[in-house]
């Protein structure tokens, strides 16, 4: 904000140099144009043209400021964009940011018909455990996904996917079947990792449904951003 006042006192102290320079320029031709002027006319001649000089480096002496400190504006710009990107790109890492991408849905629910059609069998057979989803969610990452999320859930370092009872939670937040996995990465390559896993034959074998969908091409999915609080209890920044 400075350098702006500073600019704008510049220039209007140019166009008061300006404004003086063509006056005296115009005095000095209506002089000169009449050769019965008297030698007093001719030193004022002379002190005019003297003080036009001087208003000229002076003018020169302001421009070369005004360049100078359009530069220093231009870097400080070019300085602030380019902490802005690094914000951005910090932010995209940490997960505070919504992305998109090519990836994978993997779906997963209860065996709500299991459980009706076996109602003396232990209920525990036929519901999704916060296990499963560890596995999953660990051979996703182990196929390279950029960004995870379970039912809107952002995962990221500091994420745990527990049980407390009969509710599981994630980001402390609770979160109920069907359980959708939404990952950004290679989506063949999540498929096959996925599908070669030992959690996913588990899963099938207990006949806990278990579906999921590729985005690829044009198709895109999305990841939110993590919502909870990010603390630090014992960390602190290194010198």
């Amino acid at each position: 904000m400075k350098k702006n006042i500073a600019v704008l006192t510049i220039i209007t102290v140019l166009s008061g140099f300006f404004f003086v320079s063509v006056y005296n320029y115009q005095l000095i031709s209506n002089i000169k144009s009449n050769p019965q002027r008297n030698s007093s006319l001719v030193k004022i001649i002379e002190n005019l043209e003297t003080e036009i000089e001087s208003d000229q480096v002076r003018l020169n002496e302001m421009r070369a400021k005004i360049e100078n400190i359009e530069i220093l504006l231009s870097d400080e710009q070019k300085a602030i964009q380019t902490l802005r990107n690094e914000l951005a790109l910090q932010k995209k890492a940490a997960g505070l940011v919504p992305l998109q991408g090519p990836g994978i849905k993997v779906i997963l629910d209860d065996n709500k018909d299991g459980l009706s059609d076996n109602p003396e069998s232990n209920p525990n057979n036929y519901i999704v455990h916060y296990e499963s989803l560890l596995a999953l969610v660990e051979e996703i990452k182990r196929a390279g996904a950029e960004a995870i999320s379970i039912n809107e859930q952002r995962l990221i370092t500091s994420s745990d996917i527990r049980c407390v009872g009969n509710v599981i939670l994630v980001n402390t937040a609770r979160i109920a079947p069907p359980f959708e996995i939404s990952a950004i990465g290679n989506p063949m390559l999540i498929e096959k990792y996925v599908l070669n896993s030992s959690e996913y034959d588990f899963l099938q074998s207990s006949q806990i449904p278990i579906t999921y969908e590729l985005f690829t091409g044009d198709q895109t999915i999305t990841v939110p951003s993590y919502k909870s609080n990010i603390t630090f209890t014992y960390t602190q920044l290194a010198n």
